[in-house]
């Protein structure tokens, strides 16, 4: 006879099913850096379900990194901007934005680059980037 674990997630008071199966370990991704987690378990065979175990909580490691400095100019052309920013220790990949004519901040790079060229702008027309 096989017993299925049943796994569940909470923030708070309420639990989300994440696992059914027959396997005694199970990993979770896409978790949030320094948050807690609760977790319960039960077991199911073809007669129903045990009762939840104790609530257990788990915290993740790390934090969300501070916001950098601002992007500096390095090389202006006539459709052209070469850009560079600060890469820290804690780095890992960066998202270029650029506004564009609504004033909407749009991606031009995501890398582990700490420089970029945007090119194809238009003469004499100020942009914003963060």
């Amino acid at each position: 006879m096989n017993i299925n674990i049943v796994l569940f997630q909470g923030k708070g008071r309420e639990f989300v099913e994440i696992y059914r199966g027959i396997k005694k370990q199970h990993l979770l991704n896409k978790l949030t850096p320094a948050t807690f987690y609760g977790f319960r378990l039960a077991a199911e065979n073809s007669i129903g379900r045990s009762e939840f175990s104790d609530t257990i909580q788990f915290s993740t490691l790390g934090t969300i990194p501070p916001e950098p400095d601002p992007p500096m100019l390095c090389e202006k052309g006539v459709k052209y901007l070469a850009l560079s920013w600060t890469k820290r220790p804690i780095d890992e990949t960066f998202t270029l934005q650029m506004n564009d004519e609504s004033n909407y901040f749009r991606n031009k790079y995501t890398g582990s680059s700490s420089t970029y060229t945007v090119t194809d702008l238009y003469r004499n027309t100020e942009y914003k980037f963060r």
